[in-house]
């Protein structure tokens, strides 16, 4: 998998640069220069404008998550202990994206120049089918720390219950600032429950391109799902 630069992450997620404010801070320093002052603002300001200048891309971002799941379908099998021959059924499902949510301690998000918000954690599940039953890879990573979980699973045709997506929200920051009314995050979840009451999940963002794809996938799911049911009921 793809190497995660933490260093580029966290100057994404905790930047405090404005070019604008810079501006400011430039013009105040140099009028104040005359009585020494003017020093700190100047100062402020010309870092506010580096920081600013050098904060990565959102398209870096969401290309470093890529590739650094890039070879997931390979290792999933390996961590399931199948291998590809097993699961012909039909092609792989693969619903990834950034994780809202809680397991990695207080996150950090930023809210993209596309309008998307994006969290400091990212998240994969792979769905392989065999001929009576699916296999599950979930997989999860930090952006900002070397800090992940993977864990595996395996359910029969008989046993889905259901397989949606649907929109949720969550607060970012501290239980805290949530309660006080701070930003609610809006974002897809996508959810498949089994007759015992256990759920198999990941999220991603509501942005268009990538609800469409992942809509593509689960829609295929839910079309093998339901011809796996009628067979069963014969």
């Amino acid at each position: 998998m793809g190497t995660i630069d933490y260093k580029r992450c966290n100057s994404y997620f905790n930047n405090n640069g404005s070019i604008g404010l810079g501006i400011v801070l430039i013009i105040v320093g140099i009028l104040l220069l005359f009585i020494f002052i003017g020093i700190i603002p100047l100062a402020i300001g010309i870092w506010k404008i580096y920081l600013a200048v050098t904060r990565p891309k959102d398209e870096e971002i969401d290309q470093m998550c890529k590739d650094h799941i890039r070879n997931i379908t390979s290792v999933a099998l390996s961590k399931l202990g199948i291998d590809e021959d097993q699961v012909k059924e039909a092609n792989p499902v693969i619903v990834a994206g950034y994780y809202y949510g809680d397991g990695f301690g207080e996150m950090s998000f930023a809210v993209g120049k596309d309008g998307v918000t994006r969290t400091s954690a990212y998240n994969a599940v792979v769905f392989f089918f065999s001929t009576d039953q699916i296999f599950r890879y979930s997989y999860s990573f930090s952006l900002l720390k070397n800090d992940d979980n993977a864990n595996t699973g395996e359910v029969f045709y008989g046993d889905v219950v259901s397989v949606a997506c649907s929109e949720d929200s969550y607060g970012m920051g501290s239980p805290a600032a949530t309660a006080n009314g701070q930003t609610k995050v809006k974002y897809q979840k996508f959810v498949l429950t089994t007759t015992g009451g256990t759920t198999m999940s990941a999220t991603f963002s509501n942005r268009s391109r990538d609800m469409s794809a992942i809509e593509q996938s689960v829609n295929a799911m839910r079309s093998l799902l339901r011809g796996k049911k009628q067979h069963l009921q014969r």
